[in-house]
């Protein structure tokens, strides 16, 4: 019996794609949503199909494989040349048609084919057909708004552990918005992979109660007030892994190419725990280039509008470091995202800790989030400040509010991705002077500056030429913050909210948003720590 007698042309939409990796495929025990979600017929209905769709694929001796990034349920990014690709026999025609369009591509001499498709504006179902050595019909495709969110455990953190995460749960059921969790590993540790792989063991899913308490809280707030504002589909991809550091996140090549004394650093890092406040506990997944290798580099190059970004307690106490491999990080995900200059769009790390008792804290965390900052040298980036996340959790690292954090990434979005005349930040610091016994500190974004509450302005340092600090008496005009401090007649810095975790820090502007830590010099930090 032939092979066009024993089975359907082509597979059905909702068949989870091959890996490489030679394991079964699995999505961390959840639920199946419902026919009227995922429209995915029961695995009954499939398996027969399928089978036979092996079995003449071996005869045929080739099959064209996706990985699963390219699947049923997926949004594409609007408006845009998207490549949509996989891999087949050396030399096969390959021929994709989406919407009225279609282009057929030639695999080369790697079996990798790869084919720019057009989106057109905002909308859906739709159905992408592939055809090569066999044939994928990918059902349930819409097209609209699509972001990538990496990092560690912050961007990690699933609704279930949210405030008010039970109540947004249920709330969930948003046809429109998609969610693509490349973190399926066991224990949440994500797919650490020595070499660069072809795909990972996951689906897109389709946001619904039944399998949101999974969802990363940060990036699905995120999503949810995206879509809600543009009224399109909003896709998120999701590649974030608890207790992990930047080197996980990068190309080995980069770091062996430009960071090669990191990998020196790495071996001593294996058996050496973790300095005191410095972060998360480390795990084995946190060796250069493995989360890189495992979970973003099968994703890439798939089209998006822009990157979320919420990393770096692992790497505290090494802001040296930080600061050398957050911008190369930035700008090697960009290019091989095929995204110049896209949004890069990150969360400051918010307070850890006892609350500060000294004016300024030499300690890892804010020392880290001045790493953070050297990165806005980059075009299109942006970081929003999350000083005020805590109220009565000084010593969870895991802020629960991640409500806040998605909806001030939405405005910094807002503002850099969509072109809106919008307040996405609080108050910056652009320009500062010392003169008659006081310092003077020029803001922008700082329209109706202010402090919060009311009350006294608190949180400024004042140092001499001596280095000892002192708290500054602060007092606001028009946009500009003026700090004296009796002990310091003579001032040579000024700091902001330099603490683990800033105590009662309020300045603010008129959209509420608060001001992120600051300096205005440039003296060495953590002269004990390694890696400054």
């Amino acid at each position: 019996m032939g092979c066009s007698a024993m089975m359907p042309a082509y597979a059905s939409g909702c068949v989870r794609h091959q890996s490489d990796r030679g394991r079964q495929p699995g999505v961390r025990g959840r639920s199946p949503i419902a026919d009227g979600h995922t429209g995915c017929p029961s695995p009954l209905s499939v398996m027969y199909p399928i089978i036979a769709m092996l079995a003449c694929a071996a005869l045929a001796g080739a099959v064209t494989e996706l990985p699963s990034i390219i699947g049923p349920h997926m949004v594409l990014q609007r408006e845009r040349q998207v490549p949509i690709w996989g891999w087949d026999e050396p030399g096969r025609t390959v021929t994709v048609g989406f919407r009225d369009g279609s282009v057929s591509v030639v695999a080369g001499a790697d079996g990798r084919w790869e084919a720019s498709v057009t989106t057109g504006p905002a909308g859906g179902p739709f159905e992408l057909r592939i055809d090569g050595s066999t044939g994928h019909r990918l059902a349930d495709i819409l097209v609209g708004e699509v972001w990538i969110a990496g990092g560690q455990s912050n961007m990690w953190w699933q609704l279930r552990n949210c405030l008010d995460g039970e109540a947004t749960i249920a709330a969930s059921d948003r046809p429109s918005l998609r969610w693509y969790d490349a973190n399926t590993g066991a224990k949440e540790a994500g797919w650490p992979s020595e070499r660069p792989q072809r795909s990972v063991e996951t689906r897109w899913q389709v946001s619904h109660p039944s399998v949101a308490a999974d969802f990363a809280g940060t990036a699905y707030h995120f999503a949810r007030g995206l879509q809600e504002h543009l009224g399109v589909p909003v896709g998120i991809v999701h590649v974030a892994v608890p207790g992990t550091g930047i080197e996980s996140w990068m190309r080995g090549e980069l770091l062996r190419g430009e960071f090669s004394d990191l990998l020196k650093l790495q071996e001593l890092r294996r058996n050496d725990p973790a300095p005191a406040g410095a972060g998360e506990r480390r795990q084995k997944d946190a060796d250069g280039a493995v989360l890189w290798n495992g979970m973003v580099a099968p994703c890439a190059p798939f089209a998006a509008k822009g990157f979320l970004w919420w990393q770096g307690e692992h790497n505290a106490g090494q802001p040296g470091l930080y600061r050398a491999l957050f911008p190369a990080l930035i700008n090697d995900w960009r290019q091989r995202f095929r995204l110049a200059e896209a949004p890069f769009l990150f969360v400051e790390l918010a307070g850890f800790g006892t609350r500060a008792t000294q004016p300024v804290e030499d300690a890892a965390w804010p020392a880290l989030r001045d790493a953070q900052r050297s990165a806005l040298r980059l075009p299109g980036t942006a970081m929003v400040c999350t000083l005020d996340i805590l109220r009565e959790y000084g010593w969870e690292i895991h802020p629960p509010d991640k409500a806040l954090a998605g909806n001030r990434l939405l405005r910094a979005a807002q503002a850099l991705a969509y072109g809106e005349a919008i307040v996405w930040s609080g108050p910056q610091p652009v320009a500062w002077r010392f003169n008659d016994g006081q310092a003077e500190i020029d803001y922008t974004h700082a329209e109706g500056l202010g402090v919060r509450g009311g009350g006294d302005l608190v949180g400024f340092a004042l140092a001499g030429d001596d280095g000892a600090w002192h708290d500054g008496q602060a007092a606001i005009h028009g946009t500009t913050v003026r700090v004296i401090a009796p002990q310091v007649p003579r001032p040579a810095a000024v700091r902001y909210a330099w603490q683990n975790n800033p105590r009662g820090c309020n300045l603010t502007n008129a959209a509420g948003l608060p001001a992120s830590q600051f300096r205005s010099d440039t003296w060495a930090l953590l002269t004990r720590a390694a890696g400054r």
